[in-house]
């Protein structure tokens, strides 16, 4: 099996997140792509919403696929993790698949700086995203290998507009619905 592997903040989960899943999983035929929520970013300050709240909004969101599902491994570890040891956990536990890790080109252009980039492309085949405003690092590429520029199309919107109360069009319906009821950012105010 292809199992693609997102891991985020998802704070919250939008539009651009799930159909950019959409169209790695079509692009790559990946056969189910897992959206593992992080407890807390191992490079960003704290999230704004609880982990609980998250992983509802993402809940809302992929309710209606099943070729998507949420891993909570992440959320219930003590400590935040870092992306190699995301990986060689699912290595572990999903042995025979061939592991995918889908992340923004935003993130991947910092390849260098992140711990062990060369272990992570030994335990997963890496899915660079288009992020507006940030073209992808060719030499990142070819320096490391293993690593896929998606052809996804891209929605300019970010969880921070999101959180800054703009772009909430750019919401599922139930995502924004929870938002407004449960008070988060600036939309549920």
């Amino acid at each position: 099996m292809k199992i693609g592997i997102f891991g985020g903040s998802f704070d919250p989960v939008h539009k651009a997140h799930v159909k950019a899943a959409l169209e790695v999983k079509k692009e790559f035929r990946l056969d189910e792509v897992i959206f593992v929520p992080l407890k807390k970013p191992v490079h960003k300050t704290e999230c704004s919403a609880s982990p609980e709240d998250r992983v509802k909004m993402l809940s809302l969101a992929l309710g209606d696929y099943p070729f998507f599902s949420i891993s909570l491994d992440e959320i219930e570890r003590e400590t935040s993790s870092y992306t190699f040891e995301t990986l060689s956990h699912y290595h572990d536990k999903l042995i025979g698949c061939e592991l995918f890790f889908i992340t923004g080109s935003d993130s991947f252009n910092t390849f260098d700086n992140w711990r062990n980039p060369e272990l992570i492309v030994q335990l997963a085949k890496i899915i660079v995203l288009n992020r507006p405003g940030f073209e992808i690092n060719d030499k990142l590429v070819s320096k490391y290998g293993n690593v896929f520029k998606a052809k996804n199309s891209f929605i300019d919107i970010s969880s921070s507009l999101i959180r800054s109360g703009d772009g909430y069009k750019y919401l599922d319906e139930n995502v924004y619905n929870y938002i407004k009821m449960k008070g988060l950012y600036e939309i549920g105010s």
